[in-house]
């Protein structure tokens, strides 16, 4: 190892000492993962994602996008043409990108990440009503990797270059790696129809908490390190997507 990338390795080093001392240990173990070079992915609890504002945000987002395209815009066009039937099953996708606050860990263990939600929603017409039930699976995921011309402020160490990085790794030294994480949610709800019309006085639903979703993240899409490029199944339907 020359001087230059020991200096570089040992300020990586030095930084991963530092978050762990202050508690952030996710964003310790994920640079420790790279610096380790193999490359695996890496499973990111999603407790521990939920925790943070801004991916309850974009969950939110999509999640009202199921709400007010996906299933609205279903019920909206059986009750307009009387002659359509209520489609029984719909299945739909949304997705959101998300950059962490540089006040919270996140930004330091992933930076900008994405939630891709896949929904299945049955459909019943039943007392003058329309009900609703399905489940959501979202899946968040980045790839850990590093890009020339970027950069980041971190705390005690002033902006870090992406170019160092990239050094180290030309060298021999860490690896880019794909993060993921899956949990699931339930959704029901009842649509009230009033003489042909949606009363939306009657409108009522809700989302169940969360719950753990599978691995690995390779049965929903794939990461290319090559050109950075990550390709989510969109049409495949999930496992655990079961509405009862």
């Amino acid at each position: 190892m020359d001087k230059e990338v020991k200096k570089i390795y040992d300020k990586y080093i030095a930084m991963i000492k530092k978050s762990r001392n202050e508690g952030k240990q996710v964003a310790a173990d994920n640079l420790q993962h790279w610096l380790n070079g193999s490359g695996k992915e890496k499973n990111i609890d999603w407790k521990w994602l939920r925790s943070f504002p801004s991916i309850l945000k974009a969950e939110k987002t999509n999640e009202e996008r199921f709400v007010e395209k996906t299933i609205y815009i279903e019920i909206k066009k059986y009750v307009d043409d009387k002659k359509k039937q209520l489609v029984r099953e719909k299945q739909d996708y949304w997705d959101v990108r998300i950059t962490g606050s540089v006040t919270k860990e996140l930004y330091y263990a992933s930076g900008t990440s994405t939630i891709a939600s896949r929904g299945r929603f049955l459909f019943k017409e039943k007392s003058g009503n329309i009900m609703v039930y399905g489940t959501v699976e979202h899946h968040w995921w980045d790839p850990y990797d590093w890009h020339k011309g970027l950069g980041a402020y971190i705390p005690g160490f002033g902006k870090i270059e992406d170019s160092d990085a990239l050094k180290l790794e030309r060298n021999g030294y860490g690896k880019a790696f794909a993060m993921y994480s899956f949990w699931h949610k339930k959704f029901s709800g009842k649509y009230g129809i009033d003489k042909g019309i949606l009363n939306v006085d009657t409108w009522n639903y809700a989302w169940s908490a969360a719950w753990s979703g599978r691995a690995p993240a390779t049965s929903a899409g794939s990461w290319n390190p090559t050109n950075d490029t990550y390709t989510d199944n969109k049409k495949k339907l999930l496992p655990g997507l079961n509405v009862k």
